[in-house]
Formats: C-alpha cells, structure tokens, sequence
C-alpha cells in the first residue's frame, strides 16, 4: 500500500494522508504513554503491582521498550515504499504486546509483552513520521501537531497510569488502551483502502473501428 507512483510520493492524497495521520497518530501517542507509563508515582507502578522491586524492574522494562522500538522505527522510516502496510502491522503488533503485558502472571512475560510493544509502536513512529515528512502536506504543522502529543503523553503517562493502578489496576489500565488502538487500527486500514481505490489504474473499453 502507498507504493509511489509516477510522480507522486509514497504518502496518500491529501484526504488519505489526513486519516491516516490520524490514525496513525493517535497509536503513536498511545505507543508514547506506554513507554512512560511503568514510572508511575507513590510506588503505583505496574512492577509493583506484579511484586517486583521497581528499582531493579524498570530499567528492564525500559530497555525492553526501547530497543525494539528503536528497531521497529528504523524498519517504519526505512520500508517508506508501503508506510500504510508498515503502521496497521505495527498497530496489530501494538495490540498484541499489549494483551500479553495485561495477562502477564510474572514478570518474564510483563517484559516479553513491553518487548513486543515497543517493536509495534516503533514500526508506527517510523511510518508516520515518512508520511508526514513526505510531500503534498503541510510538515511544520503535522511534525509540531504530532511531536506535541507523544511529547505530552509521554509527560502524563507516569501519572495516567499511577491514577488508574491506584483506583483499579494496572491490567485494567493496560487494557484499557485497546480499544482506542483498535480505532487507530480501522482509520489506518480505510486510509489505505480508500487510497488505494483512488490510484487504481481505470479501464479502457477499446472500440473496434468500423
């Protein structure tokens, strides 16, 4: 999906590169509040919570995240041929870490969950950031617009989540970050059907001649 063609950049039309911005933005910002959210305040923190001394828990975690988020980014900035393919896969991914982290009974798997997390919401920094960068946009607004939302989730995760571990728990807290990426999921999957639509080649019914 997104494959350039002749004279057009890898990004969607107009229209299509909005939605898919957003969406694309919103897993993004999602993405960012899960790297911080661990580092909750007064000890309310999800390794807590799992019975893990933080301090030695959340450089794990940490690092769990980053590093395949690192990888995910460079294979989402790098693969600028199908930037669409690229983010609904990290999205799905996204999802998927998410889901092992909310079950996880011990804290091997609470990091084999950030692990696959950090991998999904790389590969969605990296995909939105090509399309945004690309041509047929406004940068300076998109880069400042989503640059200032991860900035800002990653500000109130720690907070967010302390909240929410306090008042119910740090699966329900996990869990609760699915369905707003399934939405991010569905903007992305149109954004890149209805490009699709728009660039595919029409038929010609050729005449025979008399």
């Amino acid at each position: 999906m997104y494959p350039p063609t002749q004279g057009e950049a890898a990004a969607p039309r107009p229209f299509h590169r909005l939605l898919f911005l957003v969406g694309g933005g919103l897993a993004a910002v999602i993405g960012a509040y899960l790297l911080t959210a661990p580092l909750a305040p007064g000890g309310a923190t999800i390794t807590t919570a799992i019975g893990i001394q933080p301090a030695v828990a959340l450089p794990m975690m940490l690092l769990g995240f980053l590093i395949p988020a690192a990888v995910g980014a460079a294979l989402g900035f790098f693969a600028r041929r199908f930037p669409a393919i690229v983010a609904i896969v990290g999205i799905a991914v996204m999802a998927i870490g998410i889901s092992v982290s909310g079950i996880a009974p011990n804290f091997l798997l609470l990091v084999a969950g950030s692990v696959v997390t950090g991998f999904g919401a790389g590969a969605v920094w990296g995909s939105v950031t090509v399309v945004a960068l690309a041509a047929g946009g406004n940068k300076v607004v998109e880069l400042s617009v989503l640059g200032g939302a991860v900035v800002l989730a990653l500000a109130v995760g720690p907070f967010v989540s302390g909240a929410i571990n306090m008042s119910l728990s740090f699966r329900i807290g996990h869990y609760m970050t699915v369905p707003p990426l399934l939405v991010a999921l569905v903007i992305a999957i149109i954004a890149a059907a209805a490009r699709d639509n728009r660039t595919m080649p029409q038929q010609t019914t050729v005449q025979p001649g008399p």
